[in-house]
């Protein structure tokens, strides 16, 4: 009964949902454009693996793998050469 209840009201959410599902509500193209390229790209760049293996060889990695992908795409698509990682 509780997987029927979550089912539908999944369902209600998404339809409610639906007129902002490609948008992300983001007015500015240049915004738009980071988001949908760069944030919620999926697809793999050509430096994950030497970057999955820098991550595993730091006793403690300050961040996630995938905190790590994120910082590497956003520096990759605002054309960054150097870039420093400090965690508190």
């Amino acid at each position: 009964m509780t997987s029927i209840l979550a089912t539908l009201r999944r369902t209600v959410r998404y339809l409610c949902h639906l007129h902002h599902r490609c948008g992300y509500g983001i007015q500015s193209p240049y915004a738009y454009s980071m988001v949908r390229d760069v944030v919620y790209e999926r697809g793999t760049y050509y430096a994950y693996a030497a970057l999955d293996a820098l991550v595993a060889a730091t006793p403690q990695a300050a961040l996630r793998p995938r905190d790590y992908r994120l910082l590497f795409r956003l520096a990759n698509a605002a054309g960054v050469r150097h870039m420093a990682v400090w965690a508190a």
